[in-house]
C-alpha cells in the first residue's frame, strides 16, 4: 500500500494517486529548454564561423558577407518583435 504524505501541497494523497513515484514532472521540459539554448548558441557561432567561407563559395564582397550576419540579427529582432506584437494585439 502507498505511503500517505502531506509534502507539496498534497495531504493525504499518496504519490500512487498522483500517478508519479515523486519524481519531477518538469525535467522534461527543463531538458528541452537547455538543449534548445545549446542549439541556438551552437547556430550563433556557428555563423561566424561559416561568413568567410561562405564568402568565398558565393563570391561575395565583404559588404555581402556582412549582410549574412546582419540578417542572422535581424531574424532574431524580428521574430521577437513579431511575438510582442501579437500579444499586444490580443490583449486590446
Amino acid at each position: 500500500m502507498a505511503s500517505v504524505t502531506s509534502v507539496g501541497g498534497h495531504a493525504g494523497i499518496s504519490s500512487a494517486q498522483r500517478g508519479g513515484s515523486g519524481k519531477n514532472p518538469y525535467k522534461v521540459a527543463f531538458a528541452l529548454v537547455t538543449a534548445l539554448f545549446f542549439v541556438f548558441g551552437f547556430i550563433t557561432c556557428l555563423n561566424d564561423i561559416l561568413v568567410p567561407h561562405l564568402k568565398s563559395l558565393f563570391s561575395l564582397n565583404y559588404t555581402q558577407a556582412a549582410l549574412v550576419q546582419f540578417f542572422l540579427f535581424h531574424r532574431e529582432k524580428s521574430s521577437r518583435d513579431w511575438v510582442t506584437k501579437k500579444e499586444r494585439s490580443s490583449v486590446f
